[in-house]
């Protein structure tokens, strides 16, 4: 999801329709890229959203959780693959091979062999595929392997959206534009803001924690942790609020206009070099 996609959707979260006029003027975007993104919108979620004209209209109350694109293929091994990672991270109980294959629409073989597939790709990430007779699958990982898992083999593969609060929209596009994060950094903080929230919703806390640095700026990630609390009426811990922040201290620190910890920084991007490229060696199978 990108940062047109979640104004878009901020606007209609509680309301049921905003002129493409209106949220250009507000926005200071240009109408006809907002159009080709609504439209886009449209094509994918078209149970929520729809375009006429040039009023783009929520056809229903949107819920705090991630919406699947229905334009996203399961007939391809890597997308299906994707969704049983997407089900394995966000489980907070065991998952059923059955289910996966009626969500699917295959047979309970073909969820087996993609799971042959899953479980040596697992390994990359130093984590194991479970299962127990008459119970189901488990992912057994750390909480920062499940955060890569999410964007190395989910959200490279399916699209999705997670309709935004505008308050929470609004404060991360003034982060953005204050730290000028380049636009997969943009893209990487609406990605992890909406997979905590998410997981926040379906009471799934995070008490682990991360291998990242305190460069954090105290102020600004206080503030959007309140209101994101307050939105939602959960309660971020610290170790949660880091997280939050871990694409812009993580990727590149020199775009943060805070202090840098030379030898954590060192140590983080070897851990992210060293799993990227156990990642790509093991491209090779799909």
């Amino acid at each position: 999801m990108d940062i047109y996609e979640a104004i878009i959707l901020s606007y209609i979260y509680d309301q049921k329709e905003i002129s493409l006029d209106i949220l250009s003027l507000e926005q200071s975007v240009n109408k006809e890229e907002l159009q080709k993104v609504a439209s886009k919108l449209c094509e994918g979620y078209d149970e929520i959203i729809n375009l006429e004209q040039d009023q783009i209209k929520r056809l229903k109350k949107l819920e705090n959780r991630i919406y699947l694109s229905n334009k996203n293929d399961y007939n391809k091994i890597k997308n299906r693959i994707a969704y049983i990672f997407f089900q394995l991270i966000i489980a907070t109980d065991y998952i059923s091979i059955d289910n996966l294959a009626e969500q699917l629409n295959v047979s309970r073989s073909t969820i087996n062999n993609d799971l042959k597939r899953i479980r040596k790709r697992v390994m990359h990430y130093n984590s194991e595929v479970l299962g127990r007779p008459n119970k189901g699958l488990y992912l057994k990982t750390t909480e920062f392997q499940r955060h890569l898992i999410f964007f190395h083999e989910v959200n490279s593969y399916l699209e999705w959206i997670m309709p935004l609060h505008r308050d929470i929209v609004d404060n991360l596009t003034h982060i953005i534009d204050d730290t000028s994060l380049p636009e997969f950094v943009k893209r990487n903080m609406i990605t992890t803001v909406s997979f905590m929230i998410y997981r926040k919703e379906k009471n799934n806390s995070i008490n682990q924690d991360f291998p990242i640095y305190d460069n954090i700026d105290l102020a600004m990630s206080s503030h959007l942790a309140q209101i994101i609390n307050g939105v939602y009426n959960i309660n971020l811990n610290q170790i949660e609020v880091n997280v939050i922040f871990f694409p812009m201290i993580s990727l590149n620190t020199s775009f943060a206009k805070m202090r840098i910890n030379k030898e954590n920084k060192w140590l983080l991007e070897k851990i992210i070099d060293e799993t990227t490229e156990q990642i790509k060696r093991s491209m090779q199978f799909i």
